[in-house]
């Protein structure tokens, strides 16, 4: 399960957690996320869609690729070479 995903989950309000065996990819596989308390809904009011999850999980991405660039020409400008970065970055 990616970080993002959870991420963008927890986003929306009315989401109260859920077991997630595998990474939904669609609207029917969000739909049958279960709350891991009772296995009933994992969301409290209107779940978003399959879509507004997957936009919401770009959106997390994008800005996690763009600290990571951040980062790299950072080091870049400090005069570390690539395989010194890849050593210290994730």
């Amino acid at each position: 399960m990616t970080k993002n995903l959870v991420k963008a989950l927890n986003s929306f309000s009315g989401f109260k957690g859920a077991a997630i065996p595998k990474n939904p990819t669609n609207q029917t596989e969000l739909a049958a996320l279960k709350n891991s308390v009772d296995g009933g809904s994992c969301w409290s009011g209107s779940a978003p869609t399959w879509d507004q999850v997957a936009a919401k999980v770009a959106e997390f991405d994008k800005e996690d690729k763009d600290a990571r660039d951040l980062k790299v020409s950072a080091y870049k400008k400090n005069g570390l070479t690539d395989a010194e970065i890849a050593a210290i970055l994730p």
